[in-house]
């Protein structure tokens, strides 16, 4: 947790740069951090940082609170957000049912009805910085989504090498994916499947920034210095 704050310190200047990248005009987000005087450090930033988690169901919840403890001392509001996939379970993981910060629930779903409810989710959301927790398209997609909406920064949270839970998985390019003949079983498989895992891998690289847990992933996502943050639980 310490090694994340040091990280998170750096939200201000994150969010500066990302947001100036992404418009060429002062961004509302660096108007509500001027606000923040030097002398008051300790304030926390007037924003609201959105955490996804790709299922609250079970354990990938517990990377995603862990950001979202660290991000509420610094910043004013956070929400955590996530789907509900049927096959692992109906509830929030039990470790966090009663967590001081809440977990707002979404039903997950295949493709293509999950396709549909990504932008329903994206299109009312309220956010200024969105962290999206592990490499699988749920949480990448969704805050893809947030961000082209929205023009906020999108950071990626990497903490495993996703594809390793799955045999013969292998990262799958924006551009491979758009000369591919879709076969019907691929375009209605689980989003969470090895297929789409590969493609998650891909959109990942195309975050604002990225917090990584080992040097293993810092080669794996070869970022400049400006972009990526090793975090060592």
């Amino acid at each position: 947790l310490r090694a994340l704050e040091g990280t998170i310190s750096k939200l201000p200047f994150l969010i500066r740069s990302s947001a100036r990248r992404l418009s060429s005009t002062t961004s509302d987000v660096d108007k509500k951090i001027a606000k923040v005087s030097k002398g008051q450090t300790q304030r926390k930033l007037p924003i609201t940082a959105l955490v996804i988690t790709w299922d609250a169901g079970h354990n990938p919840l517990g990377r995603s609170y862990m950001l979202a403890e660290v991000l509420d001392r610094v910043v004013r509001n956070v929400v955590i957000v996530g789907f509900q996939f049927p096959r692992y379970g109906n509830s929030i993981w039990e470790p966090l049912q009663n967590s001081k910060i809440p977990v707002i629930t979404y039903p997950g779903s295949n493709f293509p009805e999950f396709a549909e409810a990504l932008e329903h989710i994206a299109e009312r959301v309220q956010t200024d910085i969105v962290f999206a927790c592990k490499a699988r398209l749920p949480s990448v997609q969704l805050g893809m989504q947030i961000r082209q909406r929205l023009g906020c920064p999108l950071v990626c949270d990497i903490d495993d090498h996703e594809l390793t839970f799955f045999n013969n998985a292998r990262e799958i390019s924006t551009k491979e994916l758009a000369q591919m003949d879709m076969l019907p079983e691929q375009l209605c498989e689980e989003p969470y499947g090895d297929f789409w895992t590969g493609i998650a891998q891909n959109l990942s690289r195309q975050a604002d920034h990225i917090l990584v847990s080992n040097d293993s992933l810092k080669r794996e996502f070869p970022f400049n210095e400006l972009q990526l943050f090793t975090v060592i639980p």
